[in-house]
């Protein structure tokens, strides 16, 4: 049942997106019960190109579910406000680095075909996640109300699309469900208990 709401939601901000690029009236934004806010924060393991983190939340929820979102190449954490807004007014919690905008300044790792030092990008995510986890175990707001039991959402936008080849392996442990196949892969899946947990699976692969 959440995977289908959370699933449902994506689809139609998205196409909500799609309508503004091809119609001059702009159609209303899809809100939830929700207002939100948000805040920055530094996240110290990040890459060192950019430690801030994006947070986008429900404000008075009692009770949220985490979706971390990677940006895409030549993005800003920020260039997703409004589908941020959108998700957070439904009572989820967003987090999104800006870490690696122009590739990554510690991991230089580069794939074939792709922009250089974006090989291990999907690991800013995976810190996110853990980032937030922490926050959550020291009892800092808004993250003291996310509830991880059910695993958390990973979305992302262009370069941030590798989140499919993270899934795959993570569904190696946990099922894995696509919530949008077109514009920006977004998924969502049960994550390991830590990403350095998924972190230690990567390597012996």
């Amino acid at each position: 049942m959440h995977t289908s709401f959370l699933s449902t939601l994506f689809s139609s901000l998205l196409c909500v997106a799609r309508l503004r690029t091809v119609s001059s009236t702009t159609p209303d934004p899809i809100r939830g019960p929700f207002q939100t806010a948000k805040l920055t924060f530094d996240d110290p393991e990040a890459d060192k190109s950019d430690q801030r983190v994006l947070v986008v939340y429900p404000v008075g929820a009692n009770s949220t579910r985490l979706i971390s979102y990677a940006h895409g190449l030549g993005n800003n954490a920020d260039d997703y406000q409004e589908l941020f807004d959108g998700l957070a007014s439904f009572g989820y919690t967003v987090t999104s680095h800006w870490a690696c905008k122009e590739g990554c300044k510690e991991d230089r790792l580069s794939l074939k075909d792709d922009p250089p030092f974006f090989g291990n990008y999907y690991k800013q995510q995976l810190l996110t996640i853990d980032w937030a986890r922490e926050q959550k175990s020291n009892g800092v707001a808004p993250f003291d109300v996310i509830d991880f039991r059910d695993g958390v959402g990973i979305a992302g936008h262009s370069m941030g699309g590798p989140v499919h080849s993270l899934l795959l392996l993570v569904s190696q442990r946990h099922p894995a469900q696509h919530l949008q196949r077109r514009y920006a892969p977004c998924l969502y899946a049960r994550v390991p208990r830590t990403a350095s947990s998924f972190s230690s699976l990567h390597r012996r692969t």
